[in-house]
């Protein structure tokens, strides 16, 4: 599965990326904002894309509206350290398929990517 993970955090992405590509045998990309996520997307399809919410510039829920507009098929998964019912029904409806408490609780990813 080809996944790109997005995060202005370092070592958040860095964890997530490397959970998913050695443990799980991923390909993972990776990726410091949305505007650097969806230059990634206008090149190469990925079935997932696991995003924080909370970035510089573009939001997670702003990215996942504008990866439904480029590729509809792609999976979005977002993470949040701050969540509440609202942001989370927010994120639905823009389209992301789940989301994710911070620190990300790595069996809820594992179930998350099985479903999908």
């Amino acid at each position: 599965m080809k996944i790109l993970v997005v995060d202005d955090n370092k070592l958040s992405r860095e964890a997530i990326a490397q959970f998913l590509s050695e443990q799980l045998m991923h390909q993972v990309t990776m990726a410091v904002s949305g505007e650097h996520a969806l230059e990634f997307l206008s090149e190469m399809p990925f079935e997932v894309v696991v995003t924080d919410m909370k970035m510089p510039g573009m939001s997670g829920i702003d990215l996942t509206k504008e990866i439904k507009k480029i590729r509809a098929a792609t999976e979005v998964i977002i993470m949040t350290g701050h969540g509440d019912m609202e942001s989370s029904i927010n994120a639905l409806r823009a389209g992301a398929t789940d989301y994710l408490l911070k620190p990300v609780n790595i069996e809820e990813l594992l179930i998350t990517l099985e479903r999908i």
